[in-house]
């Protein structure tokens, strides 16, 4: 049978409470075909069109949400293109710490919602129930006898999800969170960069609007991190792709090739090794449409790896030993303070290298033309 449900999530919590229900649904109602990008899609498969093609079949839509992500560009794209592609789909909030009542404001407010509680799923399973076809359809009996079951295996799985993991706004940081602009910290590079693509693909839409000011910034030792990691909602390449479409500015930022060694060594890499990276960075840039103007060296050691649109900013700092793609994260956002992370590291980490004379250079011809490799 093909997929009947279709589970939407973003961050790492709601991705556990997507795994979650993938397994119990069927042990509820045989017939439930739960769908989730982290599992049905196949390694080395572009996950955007598997996804569009999945929901055209969807018959009901759970979105996962925790605090932090109940704004998620994502979740809000997956949910209202399952909305409107059958009219008689039906999308259903899961909502984890967080009450029916702060969705008051936003477009999930046209959705029936209910709290990841014994109650709210008693409500939820109903609704799945009744969403499918008659032949397939439990009775009221046997489905409540189901859940009677059922219903601790799963509460068992959600009290292992960790409370408030991947939002930041705790004692540690009170009352400046807002000032500080701080939306989210990752243990690693990895889930951070599947977060911010949301946030690029914002930016680019927003080139594509006709924005002056789009703009993706980026400063890093090589394009190997952005450019490599393995996550299933992430496709770097087809992100360039779309940016240079929507000819939003792009300003790529990369060690000189004469420094990379002295970074090798501190992350106990082989002499040359980064250097190949950036060779190799450069000739991915060139095949996918990137001009060469928007592509510069710099011979200062990197301390951040860093991404930026014209309102949030990926950071990932380079520790003194080791790979900076293991170490935290942050995502933080433009605020109206000054002093805000985002203004901290705009201006000294990413428009200074671009424009202040003796910072860096452009891309040698020799260098783009044929990479080394």
């Amino acid at each position: 049978m093909d997929a009947n449900i279709f589970i939407s999530w973003s961050g790492d919590r709601a991705k556990k409470i997507a795994l979650a229900l993938h397994s119990w649904l069927p042990d509820i109602i045989h017939h439930a075909r739960p769908w989730m990008s982290e599992v049905d899609i196949d390694p080395g498969a572009r996950w955007a069109g598997e996804l569009a093609v999945k929901l055209e079949s969807m018959k009901f839509g759970i979105i996962c949400l925790t605090p932090e992500t109940s704004n998620s560009p994502w979740v809000l794209f997956e949910s209202g293109a399952l909305a409107k592609v059958l009219k008689d789909s039906i999308v259903c909030p899961y909502l984890f710490e967080m009450p029916i009542e702060n969705l008051r404001e936003g477009p999930l407010t046209q959705f029936n919602a209910v709290t990841a509680d014994e109650q709210g799923t008693r409500r939820l399973i109903r609704a799945v129930n009744k969403s499918l076809e008659s032949n397939f359809y439990l009775s009221e009996e046997r489905l409540e006898k189901a859940f009677d079951k059922w219903w601790p295996d799963l509460k068992q799985k959600m009290d292992l999800i960790p409370k408030g993991v991947g939002l930041i706004g705790g004692p540690a940081v009170g009352s400046e969170r807002e000032n500080l602009g701080l939306d989210f910290v990752y243990k690693n590079r990895g889930p951070a960069l599947e977060k911010f693509s949301e946030f690029l693909e914002a930016e680019i839409a927003r080139a594509g609007g006709g924005e002056d000011d789009a703009c993706i910034s980026f400063v890093s030792t090589s394009m190997r991190g952005f450019l490599v990691p393995a996550i299933a909602r992430y496709d770097a390449e087809d992100i360039l792709k779309k940016a240079v479409a929507k000819k939003c500015k792009l300003r790529i930022m990369m060690v000189h090739p004469d420094c990379a060694d002295i970074r090798a060594k501190s992350e106990h890499r082989d002499k040359g090794q980064i250097q190949r990276d950036i060779q190799t960075s450069l000739s991915t840039l060139r095949t996918l449409g990137v001009d060469q103007a928007s592509v510069r060296y710099y011979k200062m050691g990197p301390t951040v790896f860093g991404i930026a649109t014209s309102n949030k900013m990926l950071l990932n700092p380079y520790p003194s030993v080791g790979e900076s793609q293991r170490c935290f994260s942050l995502i933080v956002h433009k605020t109206k303070y000054e002093t805000d992370i985002y203004q901290q590291y705009k201006q000294s980490h990413f428009d200074d290298l671009w424009t202040k004379d003796g910072l860096s250079e452009p891309i040698p011809d020799t260098d783009w033309s044929s990479p080394k490799q």
